[in-house]
């Protein structure tokens, strides 16, 4: 789910102040899509238990609630089932080649 506590986000290279933070997904081939992602392709053969990536990293399709969460009315975004992180600065040009478009997936909400 959201995290709002001082966990901080597992990017390599991220050091941004975060809002919102989304846990590691347990099912393939997602798990191993963010894992690609978080370490830049290099996944290391043991890591932490506990993995995150910042809202940041998505782009807005991602989520079922940005309109409710930038209006105030939720308080935590939640990612559609099926999102995979593709953002690695702070604008949607740093984005990974292959990354799969959030708005293709179902709207169904996996981390809320």
């Amino acid at each position: 789910g959201c995290i709002w506590h001082s966990s901080k986000c597992s990017v390599v290279g991220c050091s941004n102040p975060h809002a919102s933070l989304h846990r590691l997904p347990a099912s393939e081939p997602f798990r191993s899509a963010w894992l690609s992602f978080i370490f830049h392709e290099n996944v290391p053969a043991s890591m932490g238990k506990v993995i995150f990536v910042c809202a940041k990293h998505f782009k807005d399709d991602c989520f079922c609630n940005l309109r409710q969460y930038k209006e105030g009315f939720a308080e935590r975004l939640c990612l559609i089932e099926g999102s995979i992180p593709s953002i690695f600065g702070d604008d949607e040009q740093s984005t990974v080649n292959n990354a799969t478009k959030c708005d293709d997936k179902t709207s169904l909400s996996l981390f809320c």
